[in-house]
């Protein structure tokens, strides 16, 4: 993917000149932050910010995370927290309300993880 020429952004209107370089600068900071985050040394942890397309936008290359860790992630409905143990992944939730954590196959090898619904009640 190539990048456009100063020429090229030039002739485009204002808004769209403002926002590339307010992506340009949003890139920059997640670059820093996961060199900050992360180690070249490897973990079975490894970070992939730029999974979705933009791998070869990134200069760092691979990145991993210590192996003692959880991430957290906020959804609407609750908190899930991931994490390795002994050699597995180990995913637990906090909810907020009666909802329900979900998990749902999305392919063969592919599962999604949110919160849905109201709990079951006996």
């Amino acid at each position: 993917m190539s990048q456009p020429t100063p020429e090229q952004i030039a002739k485009l209107p204002k808004w769209a000149q403002h926002h590339i370089t307010w992506l340009r600068r949003e890139h920059a900071a997640l670059n820093r932050q996961v060199e900050q985050m992360g180690g070249k040394e490897p973990t079975a942890i490894e970070l992939d910010p730029y999974r979705d397309s933009m791998q070869a936008a990134t200069p760092q290359g691979r990145v991993y995370l210590p192996e003692r860790i959880t991430i957290r992630y906020r959804l609407d409905g609750g908190e899930i927290n991931v994490s390795l143990r002994r050699g597995r992944l180990d995913i637990n939730s906090t909810r907020v309300g009666d909802g329900f954590m979900e998990i749902q196959p999305s392919a063969s090898n592919a599962f999604t993880v949110g919160f849905g619904g109201n709990a079951k009640h006996d």
